[in-house]
């Protein structure tokens, strides 16, 4: 790979046409462009699909990391830094606030040793926020969380008040030095507080604060739960979108949008009905915008056999240079890579990213090693069940505020989604749900993941008429004894071993919760409950070895063992484990 591409530049996000109206349909296939491609079709004997290829505009998002004046965008030096021995690795030098102006940074590189430098012209990282005391929601009773584990055992009660206590060292408000000197620190100025995942993560992150919103709630810090979900919907107002994270190297791409999960959960939580009902008004055209984003830049047409076409989503980055907070490691990948192999690498790199199953083999497409990662040419079940689940939650803000067209077009949206998710990812032989191959226009049965259950999770009750769509029976049967997902420490994130972090042997807590809820709204409470009940174990053993909790753990173990592999080394903490501990220590007070 040429030395050029470490440069500033930015990559722009693709986006197709906009509109109003809400993008529930195909377009006209009469008018489709030169570039459709029929031919493939036939070059694929084994598949049962045909994606229609069309042109999409491309229209940079404002962006205000196009300014030259942030060190992090001069790879050159974030390089030659972060692999000194005196930086831990890329994050920590691009998260150091700067003591003095860039110029003078930038001066001083390579006239003293990297450590002088360091200590003489990089402030520590983490220095950027302050930690704050998460206001109670004065509404409830002080002891509303011990009130909800009675009946539960000591050992429970121990475990609660601890996770309720551990709040205050993950909440943190931006240092005004951010606001008053922006081109000093890479962190974005939000305005209220916020909560941290922990570890080397020091900033707010998109879909990890759905998790650790709801433990909060549960923790009697509902007026921090808001403030949360206000930074966010600022983000939408600001860039159209929720960035990966509260750091500027993050503006270009987004993860899952579960902001519309926060909203819902905020509101049910807030008990005036003054205040619940003003709170979604202001949200809701900002969760529309949001949608929006998703439809017009991530989504894609598929044509199967039968002449059906449906529009799904996908995660699609189009940045073709290194992730400035994993540098070293995104070079080593493409250093040897030809120009055009190397964008196309790292195009699937930020979209893994995006995904925030960073990384897996759902995304390797031609073996199982990172440097297959294509994550751009997957349609992912995960994100398409979170837009369903948006699409069916706005339909009811819509219909709420009395907007009875836009609500029915909401729900047309969203039973449009649910026939294009069973029609295209489900499997019949197997009973379960794949990611599709955008490259070989097939599902990726080869790998067996967790998210090829979260369908579930969109039914809304043993009485939702989409239920006869399933034979929930197999499908439960599929999951509990024959995809190699459960095991004794809760389930895997899939059942293929690559080395990375979201593969086995690894469970992750946002997984356990989706599925474990995804049983319970289909009325499999008991096999809920003995899911809740394993990962509980792992955690509470993990907790009582380590006093913390951990990022990840290992399946394949009920003592809590810290899950391995990834481009970094483990984390503790840890912002959405809690939360999901909090969810499940309420839900089964007595499985421990």
């Amino acid at each position: 790979m040429k030395s050029s591409t470490l440069t500033s530049t930015t990559g722009h996000i693709s986006r197709s046409a906009t509109s109003r109206t809400i993008p529930n349909g195909p377009p006209n296939l009469a008018n489709r462009p030169s570039n459709y491609d029929t031919s493939r079709r036939d070059a694929c004997k084994h598949s049962r699909v045909q994606q229609v290829h069309y042109q999409r505009r491309r229209k940079p998002i404002h962006n205000p990391t196009q300014r030259p004046c942030n060190m992090w965008r001069r790879q050159d030096v974030v390089l030659a830094a972060a692999r000194s021995a005196h930086f831990p690795d890329s994050k920590h030098v691009v998260d150091s606030p700067l003591r003095n102006d860039l110029r003078t940074v930038l001066d001083d590189f390579g006239r003293m040793p990297i450590a002088d430098w360091a200590d003489q012209h990089l402030a520590k990282p983490g220095s950027d926020t302050v930690s704050v005391q998460p206001l109670p929601d004065l509404t409830k009773h002080n002891n509303s969380s011990a009130r909800l584990l009675q009946g539960s055992s000591e050992a429970a009660q121990g475990f609660n008040a601890w996770l309720n206590r551990e709040w205050v060292s993950l909440c943190r408000i931006v240092h005004p030095d951010v606001t008053r000197d922006p081109d000093r620190h890479s962190l974005v100025p939000l305005k209220r507080p916020f909560v941290v995942a922990g570890g080397r993560f020091r900033e707010l992150y998109y879909w990890d604060s759905y998790f650790s919103l709801r433990g909060l709630i549960l923790s009697g810090f509902l007026p921090m739960a808001i403030d949360m979900v206000e930074n966010l919907l600022e983000f939408v107002e600001t860039y159209g979108f929720v960035p990966n994270g509260s750091r500027k190297y993050y503006l270009n791409r987004s993860q899952p949008p579960l902001l519309t999960e926060m909203v819902i959960t905020v509101s049910q939580a807030i008990r005036s009905d003054e205040q619940r009902i003003e709170f979604s008004r202001r949200a809701l055209l900002r969760l529309e915008k949001e949608y929006e984003f998703f439809m017009h830049s991530r989504s894609v047409l598929i044509k199967l056999e039968n002449g059906n076409i449906h529009r799904l989503n996908y995660y699609c980055v189009e940045s073709t240079v290194p992730r400035p907070e994993s540098l070293v490691h995104d070079w080593n990948l493409v250093k040897d890579l030809n120009e055009e192999d190397a964008a196309e690498l790292l195009r699937g790199i930020t979209s893994a990213a995006e995904s925030g199953w960073d990384f897996s083999s759902r995304w390797m497409l031609g073996g199982q090693t990172i440097e297959c990662t294509r994550a751009h040419q997957v349609v992912p079940v995960c994100l398409n069940v979170i837009l369903l689940r948006m699409e069916k939650h706005l339909a009811v803000m819509a219909s709420q505020k009395g907007d009875l067209d836009r609500a029915h077009a909401w729900k047309t949206a969203a039973e449009a989604r649910w026939r294009a998710i069973c029609e295209v990812m489900y499997c019949p032989e197997t009973n379960m749900w794949y990611d599709w191959d955008l490259t070989e226009y097939r599902q990726r049965r080869e790998v067996v993941a967790a998210s090829g259950f979260f369908p579930l999770w969109a039914i809304e009750g043993p009485e939702d008429p989409w239920l006869a769509d399933l034979n929930i029976d197999q499908i439960v049967d599929s999951l509990m004894t024959r995809s190699g997902l459960v095991r004794v420490g809760g389930i895997a994130a899939t059942t293929t071993f690559t080395g990375e972090q979201w593969d086995f042997p690894n469970a992750w807590a946002p997984i356990q919760l989706i599925v474990i809820e995804g049983l319970e709204n289909v009325g499999r409470s008991e096999m809920a409950r003995e899911l809740a009940s394993r990962f509980l174990t792992t955690m509470f053993r993990g907790w009582r070895s380590h006093g913390t909790m951990l990022e990840k753990y290992d399946a394949t173990s009920a003592d809590g063992l810290t899950g391995t592999g990834g481009e970094y080394e483990p984390q503790e903490g840890f912002g959405w484990t809690n939360g999901v501990a909090l969810v499940l220590l309420h839900r089964y007070p007595t499985l421990l």
